[in-house]
């Protein structure tokens, strides 16, 4: 395996309510695996992984806050080996040498109202990412778990937090 990273980050505040904090990470990653004298490539990736956070306040009461994240995520070492697990006598967990790591790329928009109520819309991206998945075999009456990749996943939401006080010793957060 190699890896090469690199990194390079800036902060910088605008008047008295205003921030910016953005950084940018790069990775060249190489792994190969060796086996019975054949070599084979199993990534070869270069990323660029940005970051960038910028926060509004309103005023004394209310802000915003606008964030773009990035990272790389690495799958379990024991799932990215060629071998086979017997659970038991019906089942398999299979590994997957080709495996790939995953990207995540999350934005998020904040709204904070009055201190107190948190409003959230959130925007997530995954190149190549993997799970673990079940399936039949087609050659015995055995079930297999096996993480693959899956070439894109997305997730979008809102969230809200609003806390709520019910009496002096007892309070939640919806």
């Amino acid at each position: 395996e190699q890896c090469i990273d690199g990194y390079i980050g800036w902060q910088q505040n605008f008047k008295k309510n205003m921030t910016l904090d953005a950084t940018i990470s790069t990775e060249y990653f190489n792994a190969k695996m060796k086996q019975k004298e054949i070599e084979t490539t199993m990534w070869k990736d270069f990323h660029i992984l940005p970051s960038l956070t910028f926060s509004y306040k309103i005023n004394s009461r209310n802000s915003l806050l606008l964030s773009l994240t990035s990272e790389r995520k690495y799958p379990p070492y024991s799932s990215t080996t060629a071998r086979k697990l017997y659970i038991n006598a019906y089942c398999i967990n299979q590994g997957n040498p080709e495996l790939k790591p995953s990207l995540s790329y999350q934005i998020n928009t904040n709204y904070v109202l009055n201190n107190k109520y948190i409003f959230i819309l959130y925007g997530k991206s995954f190149p190549d990412y993997f799970s673990q998945t079940f399936y039949q075999s087609d050659k015995e009456l055995k079930g297999i778990y096996k993480v693959i990749n899956y070439k894109k996943f997305y997730q979008i939401g809102i969230a809200q937090i609003i806390p709520v006080i019910f009496s002096p010793c007892f309070n939640t957060t919806f």
